[in-house]
């Protein structure tokens, strides 16, 4: 699954996308969801993260393959560093929520990697 994540501050939203695709490619489901809030940019990544995890559940897959472009919250999740107090709670509930999966993986990626994304919705304005 491909997570990203964008601020558009003179919305004061943020908003999340994912595409959830096999190894070959094929589009399963994508998503985006709309924050009603300003947030910084590791904050917009772990949100981005925290419901990419709940969408892969509720989209009844168990063996996930999570692709993101900030290599912070990369590094955070596979334990190789400490979550800032700023997103901690949320690093904490992706990580309690992984357990549930038979399988997960995070991989970082450049931002180019998150093409498919952006190729999928696009950055543009959302509407109020």
């Amino acid at each position: 699954m491909n997570v990203d994540g964008a601020v558009f501050t003179d919305q004061r939203a943020t908003s999340f996308r994912m595409v959830l695709r096999d190894s070959q490619g094929t589009v399963f489901a994508t998503m985006s969801k709309r924050f009603p809030a300003t947030l910084a940019t590791l904050e917009v990544e772990a949100k981005s993260m925290e419901t990419a995890v709940h969408f892969a559940w509720e989209m009844g897959f168990r063996e996930v393959y999570f692709e993101i472009d900030s290599i912070t919250l990369s590094n955070i999740l596979m334990a190789n560093s400490e979550a800032p107090a700023s997103i901690e709670t949320v690093t904490n509930s992706i990580l309690s929520q992984m357990e549930k999966f038979r399988f997960v993986s995070f991989t970082h990626v450049k931002q180019e990697g998150n093409r498919l994304v952006i190729l999928s919705y696009g950055w543009r304005k959302l509407p109020l």
